[in-house]
């Protein structure tokens, strides 16, 4: 291999790389707000639901539990968070983020392929 084919490869790998970090995912680039929760919320995750569905917060920092209640894997991302994602990869699996929150509704929903489309999102009231 030529020395200019080697340098082009590690070029792309290189940029291919940088890429996919980019792309983040399982709340990998998110951090979390610092000192304790004013409130938390706690939701099973089932397949294509979750329990329950519309919640309430006091706004400021919220703690949002998930527990995986039956099989598959599930996850929670909250409409204009960016970086916020629960995973709970198999039944009995429990995760949980704080976020900080303004007063407003949010959307929820789990962001693995056609489990939003099935029905599993809900909605966030912060007061």
């Amino acid at each position: 291999m030529s020395s200019r084919r080697a340098i082009r490869r590690a070029v792309a790998v290189t940029a291919l790389l940088a890429g996919l970090a980019a792309c983040g995912g399982d709340g990998v680039d998110y951090v979390e707000p610092a000192g304790p929760a004013d409130a938390t919320v706690e939701l099973d995750a089932g397949n294509f639901y979750f329990e329950p569905e519309n919640v309430e917060a006091p706004a400021g920092i919220v703690e949002i539990e998930v527990t995986n209640v039956e099989s598959g894997e599930h996850t929670l991302v909250i409409e204009d968070v960016d970086g916020f994602r629960i995973r709970v990869p198999g039944k009995g699996d429990t995760d949980a983020l704080k976020v900080e929150l303004a007063p407003g509704t949010y959307e929820f929903w789990c962001d693995i392929p056609g489990h939003r489309s099935a029905g599993m999102e809900g909605e966030l009231v912060v007061e």
